[in-house]
């Protein structure tokens, strides 16, 4: 299977961005995303088949961590993969914060997504396709 990514809607464009990862703790199921000195922190969860897509994003207002997605199983031990990282939303010279994480549509390998952000008005819904080819 080839690496996933993800194009924003009916765009040409495909981003190949670096990820950086965090700790989840699913209930009584911890899964590990990356060393726990990353400041990088859980913002929403969708389940996708027997997976859970997790956005993740900033713990506090770092610049340096972007808002990214992952894809898990919810078992012990499980090893969670990077997806990929959303473009950053810029409204009035500021970023604005990625807080959720809706599946609308799964067709084969690709997902549309839509990612609403905390900040602007109404949420400002962006809708994205996620390609596992």
């Amino acid at each position: 299977m080839a690496s996933p990514r993800i194009t924003k809607a009916f765009s040409q464009h495909e981003l190949l961005l670096p990820l950086t990862t965090a700790t989840l703790d699913l209930g009584l199921i911890a899964v590990e995303l990356s060393p726990t000195t990353a400041k990088i922190g859980i913002r929403d969860l969708a389940p996708f088949k027997d997976q859970l897509l997790i956005l993740a994003g900033p713990a506090q207002e770092q610049g340096d961590v972007s808002y990214s997605l992952f894809i898990v199983e919810p078992r012990a031990g499980a090893t969670p993969t990077p997806v990929a990282s959303i473009p950053d939303l810029i409204k009035d010279g500021k970023r604005m914060k990625a807080e959720s994480v809706t599946i609308l549509d799964a067709q084969g390998d690709t997902l549309r997504i839509l990612i609403l952000f905390d900040g602007p008005r109404n949420g400002e819904p962006r809708e994205y396709r996620l390609s596992f080819k």
